[in-house]
């Protein structure tokens, strides 16, 4: 008869499988005598279990919700905001800005004469593409090359 290891939190184990087995994502496990994926519980709503294993499951907190059980992420309440498993935070998306409280779609002017946007959204013409790459991004002035307007980018030797 092969031998029955005993389970942890966030975990089963099946009869006469090797070793524990972790609860899938969106469910947690609170028993330490689980023996089937039924000792998984789905999270309740306005939490999520983000990762396989958990003994029990993170609140949505204040700046999102999830109405629906058994989910591993959940959706920001305002918009242009990216909710964070990790942390459970709602910064900012990429294109947007942050206002006091609220995250603004950054628009950017159109770039004239000549000029290209650098990563920062800045419009630079040619001298102070220069000025920008060898003072601010190549490690020393002799290293800077030039810049690629269409990427936005310096391009600086050794790099």
């Amino acid at each position: 008869m092969p031998k029955q290891l005993m389970p942890e939190q966030g975990f089963y184990c099946p009869e006469g499988d090797e070793g524990p087995v972790p609860c899938p994502r969106g469910t947690f496990g609170p028993s330490f005598w689980a023996t089937s994926i039924n000792g998984c519980i789905s999270c309740p709503s306005h939490h999520y279990g983000p990762r396989e294993g958990l003994s029990s499951c993170l609140p949505c907190g204040p700046w999102s919700q999830q109405p629906l059980p058994g989910q591993d992420s959940c959706t920001c309440l305002r918009e242009g905001q990216v909710f964070q498993a990790s942390d459970g935070q709602c910064p900012c998306t990429l294109g947007y800005t942050q206002k006091g409280e609220a995250c603004v779609l950054k628009v950017y002017e159109i770039c004239k004469d000549g000029r290209t946007r650098n990563q920062h959204g800045e419009c630079l013409d040619h001298k102070q593409w220069k000025q920008y790459c060898s003072q601010q991004v190549c490690p020393s002035p002799e290293l800077y090359e030039g810049y690629d307007g269409s990427l936005g980018l310096c391009v600086c030797r050794g790099l």
